[in-house]
């Protein structure tokens, strides 16, 4: 990428006296000119939908920002840190935050949970009527 820096000062040729030859704009200057800009003007990134090239870097957002802002992968790996490091153990979550779909659960010890209010299906190591001690079952 280039910037533009004009090479020709038309300025200083206008306060020059009529007459003298320095005050004369030549096709050479003015094609220097044209392209210096054309040539700065292909070179920068367009403004909507930009392709960079390289690594670019962006500001680091302050944690917890929740904004439509670029972030870079330093946040993302802090927000992500801060995030599973605070997510806690099976056992001091509440049923919300905790949901199992499958797999294999080894080395199982549970205690009894009560029914919830809503009808959600509870597990219990208390057997059922029929049942045998230490079942895992369901209650619907």
């Amino acid at each position: 990428m280039s910037n533009y820096t004009k090479a020709t000062n038309f300025t200083a040729k206008d306060s020059l006296s009529t007459g003298d030859p320095g005050k004369l704009i030549k096709g050479s200057e003015i094609d220097a000119e044209y392209t210096a800009i054309a040539t700065a003007i292909t070179s920068k990134a367009d403004t909507a939908s930009p392709t960079f090239t390289g690594t670019p870097s962006a500001p680091t957002a302050s944690a917890a920002t929740n904004s439509t802002q670029i972030a870079s992968t330093a946040y993302v790996t802090t927000a992500v840190s801060n995030a599973t490091g605070s997510l806690g153990t099976m056992s001091t979550q509440n049923a919300n935050a905790v949901a199992i779909t499958g797999g294999t659960i080894n080395s199982l010890s549970l205690t009894s949970f009560g029914t919830n209010a809503n009808g959600t299906r509870t597990i219990s190591t208390s057997s059922p009527t029929g049942g045998s001690s230490g079942d895992i079952w369901y209650k619907y």
